[in-house]
This record gives C-alpha cells, sequence and structure tokens, in this order.
C-alpha cells in the first residue's frame, strides 16, 4: 500500500498525495502546504462579472421601529467590549 519514499524537508509524500500539513522533524513547527489541487478542466473561472438581478443590490427594508441612533451605536459598542 504505501510505496518506499524518503521524506524531504519540503514535503512528506505518501501514495503520490503531498501531505496538507506535517510537522518539521527538526523544529517541531507545522508545515501547511493547503492549496487547491488543480481542476479536471470541468471547472472555468470567469472571475466577477455584472450583476444584472436588481434584486441582489437591493436590501431589504429595515423591521418597523429598528433604530441605530448614536444611543443603540452606544449600547452596542458596550455589550461588543
Amino acid at each position: 500500500m504505501f510505496h518506499n519514499f524518503t521524506p524531504t524537508l519540503k514535503y512528506e509524500v505518501i501514495e503520490n498525495k503531498t501531505m496538507p500539513i506535517r510537522t518539521d522533524p527538526v523544529t517541531g513547527l507545522k508545515i501547511f502546504n493547503t492549496r487547491a489541487a488543480m481542476t479536471a478542466g470541468k471547472i472555468t473561472g470567469k472571475g466577477y462579472s455584472v450583476i444584472k438581478d436588481e434584486s441582489l443590490k437591493t436590501l431589504p427594508p429595515p423591521p418597523a421601529g429598528a433604530v441605530f441612533n448614536a444611543e443603540e451605536q452606544a449600547r452596542y459598542r458596550e455589550f461588543k467590549e
């Protein structure tokens, strides 16, 4: 099941897979290699684009009686600390 391999300082490979998180044997620090794998070509990104659906651009109306004046903001800050 496991292939003969020699761990390197950079990566430790088991069954042709790179370990996402490993511990450096010299320093004891964790080394992270958590990049996403390459896609199979079925997924193509297009980046950002303009949204034409207006319902996604507007916020719903605030609840009836809701206020966020200076007094409410002070209460929120006190609660948050």
